[in-house]
């Protein structure tokens, strides 16, 4: 991370400690002067205790203003995952500011500080002293909002890396065990939102995307870039919706590559240049649906180079060669396609292949064990082993059998 190297976390944990305790310095300062000393005001005493305290205030108000500013910057450098002296540019400042919640936060903070400046300026007026404990109570309250920008959500609730003027970004964004929610956010009865709305957007120009053990909704990625999926669920919502493509939801997305993954709806990259034990549960859009007609559901516009293998994916599909991917033949097509026991987000069985699935998905990964996202769970060796465990410990004559909880 540039000059701090891995200790920018440590270094924002330390610079927002200072800030907010330098922001309770001074609306504690401000409080106690006219509330606690208000009826001693006309005396000596009180006034040199005003004195001090606004002296108190003036100082914690520069401590303020100074260690917001240094957050902003280790903030910008956090969240572009640029090193330090890369990230403290004026593109990447102006998105920080300009396109997240923290960046309006802050925004905030600083024209109410900027306002408590003037007002300890003018002390000498009454209305001065009232409106600057207005504007200190305003900083403790945005400290909370400050606190909770990270969570905030962008265009149609989705991830949008935004490219800068040149097109320029950042060269890699990973993601790993993170959720964006698919259609953006759920209803009261848990549904989606917004069925099919994108989770992620990438407009700028060779940024890599690598996301590992992620649940995200539909991806809109420029064509120039690059992206990695490691078991990992994109659910569009419908095999019909597009679950990956460009940022305009009709052209082709970046090329990609996937292990162990599950997608939901259809696909049209420049290039799969690999993917392995997925399941691309897709299909054409319906006659006269919103969604754009494509040739095929999961398309690569570059077939020269790539391979998919042990793989389901729609026998029409346009991509390169194939290794062992199911269905083998027309002939299959009806009949080995995956049912999911759910595709609900935020149920246990989420993309879980149902048992009644043919045996070709359940056990067509390249070791045995199940295509998809729940790969690493090797269900199928795990019931196999206990079959064969469970014959050694009984008793003769006996016979056992497994029932399947739902």
């Amino acid at each position: 991370m540039g000059w701090f190297g891995d200790h920018i976390d440590d270094m924002l944990a330390l610079i927002r400690a200072i800030h907010f305790a330098a922001t309770s310095i001074v609306a504690g300062s401000l409080i106690f002067r006219l509330l606690l000393m208000g009826p001693l005001a006309r005396s000596p005493q009180a006034v040199a205790v005003g004195k001090q305290t606004r002296r108190v205030a003036a100082i914690g108000l520069v401590a303020v203003m100074a260690s917001g500013a240094i957050w902003l910057l280790l903030q910008t450098a956090s969240m572009s995952g640029l090193p330090f002296n890369e990230a403290v540019t004026a593109d990447v400042l102006s998105t920080v500011v300009t396109g997240t919640q923290f960046g309006l936060a802050q925004d905030v903070r600083f024209a109410l500080a900027l306002i408590l400046a003037g007002c300890l300026s003018y002390d000498h007026v009454a209305p001065s002293r009232w409106l600057g404990l207005l504007s200190a109570l305003g900083l403790i309250a945005a400290i909370a909002w400050t606190g909770h920008a990270g969570a905030g959500i962008g265009e149609m609730g989705a991830l949008h890396l935004a490219a800068t003027a040149d097109g320029q970004g950042p060269n890699t964004l990973r993601l790993v065990h993170c959720t964006l929610v698919p259609g953006s956010t759920l209803k009261a009865d848990g549904s989606a939102a917004q069925p099919g709305a994108p989770s992620l957007i990438v407009e700028t120009q060779g940024t890599r995307i690598e996301l590992a053990h992620c649940v995200v909704g539909a991806l809109r990625i420029a064509a120039d870039c690059q992206v990695s999926l490691s078991h990992c669920i994109v659910d569009a919502g419908d095999p019909a919706s597009v679950a990956f493509a460009a940022v305009d939801g009709n052209a082709a997305g970046g090329a990609f590559q996937a292990a162990g993954c599950t997608l939901v709806g259809r696909v049209h990259s420049a290039l799969i240049g690999a993917a392995s034990n997925c399941i691309f549960h897709a299909r054409a859009s319906l006659p006269g649906g919103t969604a754009p007609p494509w040739p095929a559901p999961v398309w690569s516009e570059r077939r020269q180079e790539g391979c998919l293998r042990f793989s389901y994916l729609p026998l029409e599909s346009i991509v390169p060669r194939r290794y062992r991917c199911q269905p083998a033949a027309a002939a299959d097509a009806s009949r080995v396609v995956p049912l999911f026991d759910s595709l609900r987000y935020g149920d246990p069985s989420y993309c879980q292949l149902a048992r009644r699935s043919a045996s070709e998905i359940r056990t067509g990964a390249e070791d045995g064990a199940e295509m998809g996202v729940h790969h690493e769970q090797m269900a199928q060796q795990r019931e196999s082993n206990l079959r064969l465990r469970l014959a050694e410990y009984l008793r003769v004559g006996l016979d056992g059998g497994l029932l399947f909880a739902d």
